[in-house]
């Protein structure tokens, strides 16, 4: 069969098959060597970046440990202060309460009238008592101050006992009106004890250094009389009845002494 291709052109494209099958396992072989080192790069950025990264945040880490430590000891100094804290209170709610206020008592009712109205000597079971005395005022519109006492008992037992059977017991005024008593333990607990009587009150009439001091302004003491010129004692000298002083006595001299030479 005739074919229309001349031999030449099969033979150069035999040929160029086969350089093209040449050179495909070399071309294979440069694209896997390029993709290892690519890989081999990229694994070896990989890893640098990771290390990097370690490093930095061990060193966050040991900041952050610091402060966390830090951070703890303030809270267990803090926690400490309310410890103690809570610890006092504490200690002051365990403290035995004794001090008792009585509210809403009349207001005309004095002291002494309170006192009556117990059976008992209630004054010899108490260390401290005050008592505030109410008033009325002058209108009808007014606000009435209600009397009230404070008192504080020397055997505690007898104040929660006191307190139950006083609580809302009715006084009455001197025209007769009740009033419904209000017996609570007082909100502060401090008892204010009286001050110490000075024995030496009262007795400036009998001191003796005051009676020497009167005495001696009564009677004051003259001073001596002296009949020493004291114009002598200093050699002052007198001149048409002027004083001259020492000074221009010597500036005298000196002049003539200038003018005898």
């Amino acid at each position: 069969m005739y074919s229309n291709v001349r031999p030449y052109k099969i033979l150069q494209k035999v040929k160029a098959n086969e350089n093209n099958s040449k050179e495909k396992p070399n071309e294979e072989k440069k694209n896997y060597d390029n993709h290892k080192k690519y890989e081999d790069d990229r694994r070896y950025r990989y890893n640098k970046h990771v290390n990097n990264y370690k490093t930095k945040n061990n060193k966050t880490y040991i900041v952050n440990d610091n402060y966390e430590k830090s951070d703890n000891n303030a809270v267990l100094k803090k926690t400490g202060k309310d410890m103690l804290i809570s610890l006092l209170k504490k200690d002051q709610m365990c403290v035995k309460k004794k001090k008792i206020v009585i509210r809403n008592l009349p207001p005309t009712l004095n002291e002494n009238n309170f006192f009556d109205s117990f059976s008992n000597n209630l004054k010899d079971e108490l260390d401290y008592y005050y008592y505030v005395n109410g008033s009325i005022g002058k209108n009808s519109s007014d606000d009435i101050t209600h009397s009230r006492i404070y008192l504080s008992f020397k055997d505690y037992m007898k104040t929660e006992e006191f307190i139950k059977t006083q609580d809302g017991k009715y006084f009455y005024d001197t025209n007769g009106i009740k009033y419904k008593a209000n017996v609570t333990f007082a909100p502060n607990q401090t008892i204010i004890h009286k001050n110490r009587t000075d024995n030496r009150n009262n007795t400036l009439d009998s001191d003796p250094y005051f009676l020497k001091c009167c005495e001696e302004m009564n009677n004051p003491v003259e001073p001596p009389k002296n009949d020493i010129d004291y114009h002598d004692i200093i050699n002052v000298v007198r001149e048409n009845d002027d004083i001259i002083s020492p000074i221009v006595i010597d500036l005298r001299k000196k002049l003539k002494n200038s003018k005898v030479k």
